[in-house]
């Protein structure tokens, strides 16, 4: 019967470290994607709707606020 000392000399070779990090990236990087994704949506769309009501509100004639108050407000 054979036994692997404790001590085993075997090193993965630098061609499956590669792969597997390269693997390990990839599985990240598509949720991290999705997250990218969501965020610039969010983003967009609170900057949207707050210019939307900056043009509403100027059309009525009333004060003008700028986005960044409508977080305020």
């Amino acid at each position: 019967m054979d036994l692997v000392p404790a001590t085993s000399s075997w090193t993965p070779s630098p061609t499956l470290f590669l792969s597997l990090v390269f693997l390990h990236l990839l599985l990240l990087a598509e949720p991290l994607l999705q997250l990218l994704k969501v965020l610039a949506l969010a983003i967009f769309s609170l900057q949207f709707d707050g210019i939307a009501k900056n043009i509403f509100v100027s059309d009525k004639g009333l004060r003008h606020s700028t986005i960044l108050e409508d977080f305020y407000i």
